[in-house]
C-alpha cells in the first residue's frame, strides 16, 4: 500500500511531434535511340510520433507515417483529399518494469511494427500489408539478495559480563557448594539440548545453502509475423496494425494466383542459473527451448531444446559448465605450480522438423558434446605454461516419412558422426641481457621462446539407409601432429627461429599420409638514423 500511495502518475505525454515533408522532382531523359522518358514525383509524408510515460515503470511510444502521391492536386490535396497513399508505417511499443520484490526484478515488453504498401503500377493486386508483433518477458530471482545474511553483534551491543573476581579472604565458597552450582548448570544445559534444534539455526542453514546459488534468470520471447497480399481498396484496421489480429478487415481481390496469406511464429524460453559450490568451484547451468511454425500453402515447423541422451534414456536437460580454480593450494601441488585450473562443459541439443502436424516429423537431429571434456591449465613456478584439453562429441541426423499404406512414421535414412580430439601445448620464455666488452654502454637484450604442441583427432562417420537398416561405416579419419618450435632473439632487431612438424593422417577413403615439415626463419630489421 505504501508503494501504491507513492506511485507517480503522469497525465501528459513527454512529447508529441507532427511533421509534413514533401518531395517534388522531375527527371527527363532520352536514349541514343531517341526514346524519351519523363518521371514526375510529388510525394508528401505526414507523420506523427509521441512518447508517453504513464508511471515510472510504464512507458509507451507510438509513431505513424503516411507517404502519399500528390501529383494530381499537389499540396492542395492535403485539404481536398485528392491523393493516393503509397506507404503506411506504424510502430508501437510498451515497456513495463514492475518492482514488486527487490529480490526479483521483472520486465515486460510488447512491440508491433506495421507496414502497408500500395503499388500503383499494379492497381488490382498491388496492395499488401503486414505486421510483426513481439512479446518479451524477463525475471531474475536473486538468491544472494533473498537470503542475505545480516551481520549481528551476537549480544545486541551489550557489554559482556566481567570475569570472575577473586573472592576476598574469608569469603571463599566451600568446595561442596561450587560442585552443586556446576551440577545445576549442567542440568540446565542438558534441558536446552533436549528441546531439539533451534529453528533460527535451521533457517540460517537454509539461507547459507540457497545463498550459494546464482541468480535464476528466465527470459521468454514470442514473435509473430504475418502478411496479407492482394488486398481490396481501404486501410487495414488498427487492431491489425497493433498485432492483435491477423485479419486486416479488408477482402482479397478475386482471381489472384499468388499466396494471399503467410504467417511465421516463433517462441523461445531461456533459463540460466548455477551455484558457487565453494570459493574455487563454480558451476553454471543453461536451458533453452525454441519452436517455430511457418504457414503458407502448407504448414511446417520445428522445435529444439537442450537435451541429454544416454543409451535409451533421454530427457530435456540443461547445458552445464564447471570451473575449478586454486587447485595449486593442495599440499602435493603447492611446491611446483603457481596456478592450476580445471574446466568441463557438457551440452546437448535435439531438433525436430515436422510437416502438416507436430507429430509428423520429417527430420531429427541430435548432438551432444563435451567441449571440453577436460581442460587443465598449469602455470609452473619455473615459468612454463601448459594446457591440456580433451573434447568429445556425437551428432545423429535421421530422416523420416509417412508410409502411404499404413500411414505410420518410418525412418528412411540417417548419419552418425563421432569425434574426439586431444591437444597439449607447453610454452617457456626466457629473457636476459649482457653488455659487450669495451662497449659498456651497449647492451644486447636476447630472449628464448620454446613451445611444444601436440594434437590428435579421430572422426568416425556412419550411415544408415532404407527401412530397418543398421549403421554402416562410411569413413574413419585419424590425425596426429607434433610441433616443437624455438624462437631466439639476439637483440631487438635480430630474430631467428626454427620449427619442425611431424604427423600422420589416416583415412579409410584416402589412405595414409605422412607430414614432415622443417622451417627456419631469420628476421633482421635495418633502420636508418
Amino acid at each position: 500500500l505504501k508503494r501504491l500511495a507513492e506511485t507517480k502518475i503522469y497525465y501528459f505525454p513527454r512529447n508529441v511531434g507532427l511533421k509534413v515533408q514533401g518531395n517534388n522532382s522531375r527527371v527527363n531523359s532520352e536514349t541514343r535511340l531517341g526514346v524519351k522518358g519523363d518521371v514526375y514525383t510529388y510525394d508528401i509524408t505526414r507523420s506523427i510520433n509521441t512518447t508517453y510515460k504513464v508511471f515510472e515503470n510504464l512507458s509507451t511510444t507510438f509513431s505513424r507515417s503516411h507517404v502519399g502521391d500528390f501529383r494530381e492536386k499537389q499540396w492542395q490535396g492535403l485539404f481536398s483529399g485528392d491523393y493516393v497513399d503509397l506507404r503506411k508505417t506504424q510502430n508501437f511499443k510498451v515497456d513495463y518494469s514492475p518492482q514488486i520484490f527487490s529480490w526479483m526484478p521483472t520486465k515486460f515488453g510488447y512491440s508491433a511494427n506495421f507496414r502497408y504498401t500500395n503499388n500503383i503500377q499494379q492497381p488490382v493486386v498491388g496492395k499488401s500489408a503486414g505486421t510483426s508483433a513481439n512479446i518479451t518477458a524477463n525475471a531474475t530471482l536473486k538468491f544472494s539478495q533473498l537470503f542475505k545474511r545480516k551481520s549481528s553483534r551476537g549480544t545486541s551491543g551489550r557489554r559482556a559480563p566481567p570475569g570472575k573476581r577473586r573472592a576476598p579472604p574469608g569469603g571463599r565458597q566451600q568446595p561442596g557448594k561450587e560442585k552443586e552450582k556446576d551440577t545445576e548448570k549442567d542440568k540446565k544445559a542438558d534441558a536446552k539440548k533436549a528441546k531439539g534444534i533451534n529453528p533460527l539455526n535451521a533457517l540460517r542453514l537454509v539461507g547459507h545453502v540457497f545463498g550459494r546459488f546464482k541468480d535464476i534468470n528466465v527470459t521468454y520471447s514470442q514473435r509473430q509475423d504475418y502478411r496479407n497480399l492482394g488486398l481490396e481498396e481501404g486501410s487495414p484496421s488498427m487492431r491489425y496494425a497493433l498485432g492483435l489480429t491477423t485479419d486486416p478487415g479488408l477482402g482479397t481481390v478475386p482471381d489472384i494466383t499468388t499466396v494471399t496469406f503467410t504467417q511465421n511464429r516463433s517462441r523461445n524460453l531461456s533459463i540460466s542459473s548455477g551455484a558457487k559450490l565453494t570459493r574455487s568451484i563454480d558451476i553454471s547451468l543453461r536451458f533453452n527451448y525454441t519452436e517455430q511454425e511457418n504457414i503458407t500453402t502448407q504448414t511446417t515447423g520445428s522445435y529444439s531444446t537442450t537435451w541429454l541422451q544416454v543409451g535409451d534414456f533421454s530427457m530435456p536437460f540443461p547445458e552445464w559448465t564447471l570451473n575449478w580454480t586454486n587447485i595449486e593450494k593442495f599440499p602435493i601441488l603447492k611446491g611446483f605450480a603457481k596456478t592450476i585450473s580445471l574446466s568441463h562443459n557438457g551440452a546437448g541439443k535435439r531438433s525436430i522438423l515436422w510437416k502438416d502436424k507436430r507429430a509428423q516429423k520429417t527430420k531429427s537431429d541430435f548432438s551432444f558434446s563435451f567441449r571440453p571434456l577436460l581442460k587443465v591449465s598449469i602455470n609452473w613456478k619455473n615459468g612454463m605454461v601448459s594446457n591440456l584439453q580433451v573434447n568429445k562429441s556425437r551428432t545423429i541426423n535421421e530422416s523420416f516419412n509417412v508410409n502411404a499404406t499404413t500411414e505410420e512414421l518410418q525412418k528412411v535414412g540417417g548419419q552418425r558422426t563421432t569425434q574426439q580430439d586431444i591437444s597439449f601445448s607447453t610454452t617457456y620464455s626466457k629473457r636476459s641481457g649482457f653488455r659487450i666488452p669495451f662497449l659498456s654502454k651497449k647492451e644486447l637484450k636476447n630472449s628464448l621462446d620454446f613451445s611444444l604442441t601436440f594434437s590428435s583427432s579421430q572422426a568416425l562417420t556412419e550411415n544408415i539407409r532404407g527401412l530397418g537398416g543398421e549403421w554402416q561405416l562410411a569413413n574413419e579419419t585419424v590425425n596426429w601432429t607434433v610441433e616443437p618450435k624455438i624462437t631466439y632473439s639476439f637483440s631487438s632487431r635480430v630474430r631467428g627461429g626454427t620449427k619442425f612438424i611431424y604427423g600422420k593422417r589416416k583415412s579409410t577413403r584416402a589412405g595414409e599420409t605422412t607430414i614432415k615439415e622443417l622451417a627456419i626463419d631469420v628476421n633482421i630489421s635495418i633502420r636508418g638514423s
